[in-house]
């Protein structure tokens, strides 16, 4: 009596942590990342901008919720952004796929012989990327910026990019 309560027991534990798995892999399969390279035009910085791009609905959903973090340096300046926002992804499974964002953005930036400025404001960004492999695509975006609470400005700028779903 005692060894069948144990095979079972085995079993159950054996088919929860299949379950539990297959949980995981599931919600790992909603997580892209992402490696964008960006020129900022206006401040003339350069540097990397990951991001962590998380799909809310079902596989084909469009919808992105996008966190990145970046470190840029210049002549003149360090830059640190931190940004939240939406991305959708057009024409998944095909080739080319447009995509459009809209987000907020903190801004940090150290210039020498003054005090740290710090902005936020809104962002906008447009472009495509191309499937080059499954779960892997590169591209291109531009995007802007205005700034409206602490230090006031606008930005502009190309970023190329190579993203992995998880």
């Amino acid at each position: 009596m005692r060894t069948s309560a144990l095979v079972l027991g085995l079993l159950a534990g054996s088919a929860l942590g299949q379950t539990v798995t297959a949980a995981d892999a599931t919600l790992a399969s909603r997580f892209e990342l992402g490696l964008p390279a960006e020129v900022t035009l206006v401040g003339l910085t350069a540097g990397a901008r990951p991001e962590l791009l998380f799909r809310p609905g079902e596989p084909g959903s469009r919808s992105r919720i996008r966190l990145a973090v970046g470190l840029f340096g210049g002549p003149e300046q360090l830059f640190l952004p931190v940004s939240l926002g939406y991305r959708a992804c057009f024409r998944q499974g095909l080739t080319v796929q447009p995509l459009v964002g809209v987000g907020v953005e903190l801004q940090h930036r150290f210039v020498a012989d003054f005090p740290p400025v710090r902005s936020f404001g809104a962002y906008l960004e447009a472009g495509v990327a191309f499937a080059v492999a499954p779960r892997w695509t590169v591209g291109a975006l531009l995007t802007t910026d205005v700034m409206f609470v602490g230090t006031p400005g606008f930005g502009f700028g190309p970023r190329a990019f190579v993203t992995v779903q998880l």
